[in-house]
């Protein structure tokens, strides 16, 4: 019997769609939809910076959470989307594994996150 660790299969990446739709919270759910673009940014604004992210977490109670300002990416490379934890402080969990910081995985329809301890669902649409 072997001695190496366990590891998830690695995923092939899937074409971007045309939009994303966060679902956020367990008690009352939230979502919000965007337009699937180069970048976008998942985490909390800060107004004393004026810093504001694509998907902005504040008003889901973020910061009591462990959500941090630059928390996660979603990016989209040669027409395939990906996503990488920026280095958040309470770090990142992708279908309950947690994230390596600064690494880009594939992303996929249904991936289930929590981002210190507030889940957010990424589901892909079409249209």
């Amino acid at each position: 019997m072997s001695n190496l660790p366990l590891t998830a299969p690695l995923r092939t990446p899937q074409p971007a769609p045309s939009h994303l739709l966060f679902q956020i919270g367990t008690d009352s759910i939230a979502t919000i939809g965007c337009v699937v673009q180069p970048s976008i940014s998942i985490g909390r604004a800060d107004e004393a910076t004026g810093y504001k992210p694509v998907i902005d977490l504040q008003p889901y109670h973020a910061t009591e959470k462990g959500v941090s300002r630059q928390h996660m990416e979603i990016l989209v490379v040669e027409g395939y989307v990906f996503v990488q934890d920026l280095g958040a402080r309470n770090g990142t969990k992708m279908n309950g594994v947690p994230m390596a910081p600064n690494q880009r995985q594939p992303l996929f329809d249904g991936d289930v996150f929590h981002l210190g301890t507030l889940q957010v669902i990424v589901w892909f649409v079409e249209g």
